[in-house]
């Protein structure tokens, strides 16, 4: 939405459309994978030029542009309408105001092989998993992607829960946090498997990177055996449960937690609630650490 209000904003969105015809979405997201794929937050300005070069012969492959600005040209319109920043130094660099505008624009690229991919494309198969997949750098924008394409429509959805099989195959908790950014409708689609995935995956009261997955993923279908985990009176297992998956979501612990936190034992509903407030805040815990 900020994003969207920026582009929009007055004298920025008059710019926008009477020099780059409205297309400015596409060379912001050309740069910002070209930036995302060298993982760096900045590019070096030949490079930028080449890159905007190779956005308009595409645009104009596609019949979307008749006549190319200079690459340059394309360029001074976006810092000039606080798209982009230009620096001072000596080499000549361009980068976005923010690296989550960065990873928000990448995210149109990951959308994009996410449907060719789905479509049936094996070059962009290819490219979905070797070049996004495979790389760290590529990971907000991943979720961005997911987070925006899979509520989109019917389409958008099935994309979503396809990249979330495919990645399965990659990098198990990657796809994780791809379940929780994504709409409920993407869990209809690819839950019963992901299930019966993680029940051969797991081994029972072990706090194995199948548990990492089922926090991650913040679906209520784990609570079971994660209760069981971080209900264990021995801290050396209820413990390294409470701290699995970057960040502990506490929507993977089912309805009714409140209550059945408070019925632990005190030991174990000290580390329960500490561990809550340290990773997910205080204000969501507050109340639960007052009835204690």
């Amino acid at each position: 939405m900020f994003v969207e209000e920026h582009e929009r904003a007055g004298a920025r969105a008059e710019g926008l459309r009477e020099k780059l015809f409205g297309l400015h979405r596409e060379f912001l997201t050309a740069l910002a994978g070209e930036a995302t794929c060298a993982g760096n937050t900045a590019l070096a300005e030949t490079r930028a030029r080449a890159v905007v070069k190779q956005a308009e012969d595409r645009l104009s492959a596609e019949g979307q542009l008749a006549q190319s600005p200079q690459p340059s040209a394309v360029l001074d319109v976006l810092v000039n309408l606080h798209m982009m920043v230009r620096s001072g130094d000596s080499a000549g660099t361009l980068s976005f105001q923010h690296q989550q505008f960065q990873e928000w624009y990448a995210s149109f690229e990951v959308e994009a092989l996410m449907r060719a991919t789905f479509a049936g494309d094996a070059d962009s198969g290819r490219r979905f998993r070797e070049d996004v997949l495979n790389m760290p750098a590529w990971e907000e924008a991943i979720l961005f992607a997911c987070d925006r394409t899979s509520r989109a429509d019917a389409i958008g959805v099935k994309v979503v829960a396809a990249a979330i099989v495919e990645t399965m195959e990659i990098d198990a908790l990657l796809a994780s946090e791809m379940i929780y950014r994504s709409a409920g409708a993407v869990w209809d689609e690819i839950g019963k498997s992901i299930v019966s995935f993680v029940d051969k995956w797991h081994a029972p009261g072990m706090v194995d990177r199948a548990v990492h997955f089922m926090i991650g993923s913040g679906r209520s279908e784990f609570a079971s055996e994660v209760w069981r985990l971080i209900s264990d009176a021995d801290t050396q297992v209820h413990l390294p449960a409470l701290r699995a998956g970057r960040r502990f979501r506490p929507s993977v612990l089912g309805p009714n937690a409140e209550v059945r936190i408070a019925a632990l034992p005190e030991e174990v509903r000290k580390h329960v609630l500490f561990s809550r407030a340290e990773r997910y805040g205080w204000d969501r815990t507050r109340h639960q650490t007052c009835s204690r």
